[in-house]
């Protein structure tokens, strides 16, 4: 007979490949059932668009299959609704942004339709009227600001925040100033948020008039849209 205590310890040892934490304990595998000789359970995505949700099952299989007794395993797939998403990616005060008066963003779910080309021509301009004007290149997944104004450099640190680059007028910051060039990233939604928020709050921005915030190809849990101050009508810019 099939030990479940057992089958529950070695499900444990799973662990989320981003969040290094056992799905068991992070309620992801859930309704766990042994009949005669075979295992079900429910595996809880944190989106239906997960990359790695094959590799998670494999795993889940892999690791039941080696237990004696155990004939097959069926994974039934689900997501983690609102509540449970909330509670693996709690809330922090975006404390980098307390001197910032108002945030523009920019956004699309396609690429190519030019959300570069108008998130930095706007912050030019507003800058041009004498606003003070930062811009955060929000796109995780191919970050273009720094090739757009021809910047090299990486952001220093100070007291634990994230110094932005200044040129042109603008304090600007860019996940792509933080990565090696030519590296990719294949993050879940959720993760893209915490990491915009991580930005948005840990980036000395120092006081601003207008944060233009630069995001491509949204998730519904991408946009951190709740945590940012509503955003006023824009003063004539020419």
């Amino acid at each position: 007979m099939i030990d479940e205590q057992k089958v529950r310890e070695v499900l444990k040892l799973i662990l989320d490949p981003e969040l290094k934490k056992s799905l068991l304990d992070l309620g992801m595998i859930r309704d766990v059932c042994v009949k005669k000789d075979r295992v079900s359970l429910t595996l809880a995505l944190t989106t239906v668009k997960c990359p790695k949700k094959d590799a998670i099952v494999a795993e889940i299989k892999r690791v039941l299959m080696a237990l004696p007794g155990i004939a097959g395993v069926d994974v039934e797939l689900t997501t983690l609704n609102r509540e449970e998403l909330h509670s693996l990616f709690p809330k922090h005060p975006l404390v980098g942004l307390d001197k910032v008066r108002h945030v523009l963003a920019v956004a699309s779910g396609k690429g190519g339709v030019g959300k570069t080309t108008i998130a930095v021509n706007v912050a030019l301009a507003l800058a041009r009227k004498g606003n003070r004007v930062g811009l955060l290149d929000a796109d995780v997944y191919g970050p273009s600001i720094p090739i757009m104004l021809a910047i090299d450099d990486s952001p220093e640190w100070e007291n634990q925040m994230i110094l932005p680059i200044e040129k042109f007028g603008l304090r600007i910051m860019s996940l792509g100033m933080l990565t090696a060039e030519g590296q990719s990233i294949v993050w879940r939604g959720p993760l893209v948020s915490r990491a915009i928020k991580q930005l948005l709050g840990e980036v000395m921005w120092g006081d601003l008039d207008y944060l233009g915030l630069w995001i491509s190809l949204l998730e519904p849990e991408i946009l951190p849209s709740r945590s940012l101050n509503p955003f006023p009508p824009l003063p004539s810019l020419w």
